[in-house]
């Protein structure tokens, strides 16, 4: 869904990755960079600080934008560019899952531990539903909840101190989208 507005974000980060351009500054450098960021965000996130967690967790969002667009612009897209760009968003997902894991396991609420391990599942099964499917079909890039839109919920209710009704939702909406993804691949390869 929001990756829609990807030419309008396209053209409000274009000046930044230009900046970045002028130093030389390589797009897996600023995929890598994310993923430290992502690090801090789930060290925020596990002591409870979900303000600031959510802050970082925007910022790395932010490099994950600036990355592949700066690839673009300057000429530097790679294949090694693509994968790495995709591993580093599992990773910086599972790192900030990980961080709010801890936090429920600190304070001993169980169902949250749970619920917050269970969208760590979901998230990486609408990731891999995708790139199964796209090792048979054209392209599975369907489904209501993508990674952005998992971490626009994790921002937006971790600032409005509702972090349990942004995993419910994640949860909820990312089952939906696997199964999306397996009806939209099974559609595509038995008709």
């Amino acid at each position: 869904m929001l990756s829609n507005l990807k030419p309008y974000t396209d053209k409000i980060i274009e000046p930044i990755s230009n900046y970045i351009g002028k130093y030389n500054v390589s797009p897996n450098t600023i995929t890598l960079f994310g993923l430290l960021i992502s690090l801090i965000s789930a060290y925020f996130y596990g002591k409870g600080s979900f303000i600031t967690g959510a802050i970082f967790l925007a910022l790395s969002g932010l490099c994950d934008l600036i990355d592949g667009n700066l690839a673009r612009i300057r000429g530097k897209a790679t294949d090694f560019g693509a994968f790495l760009d995709s591993t580093v968003d599992r990773l910086s997902d599972s790192v900030v899952y990980l961080g709010i894991s801890i936090y429920f396991f600190e304070i001993k609420d169980k169902k949250m531990l749970l619920l917050s391990i269970v969208a760590l599942i979901v998230s990486y099964t609408i990731s891999y539903t995708r790139a199964r499917a796209e090792c048979i079909i054209t392209d599975c890039k369907v489904g209501i909840l993508e990674r952005a839109e998992r971490t626009l919920i994790l921002i937006i209710f971790s600032i409005i101190n509702k972090l349990h009704l942004g995993l419910y939702l994640i949860v909820t909406f990312g089952a939906i989208t696997v199964i999306q993804r397996i009806y939209h691949t099974y559609r595509r390869t038995c008709n």
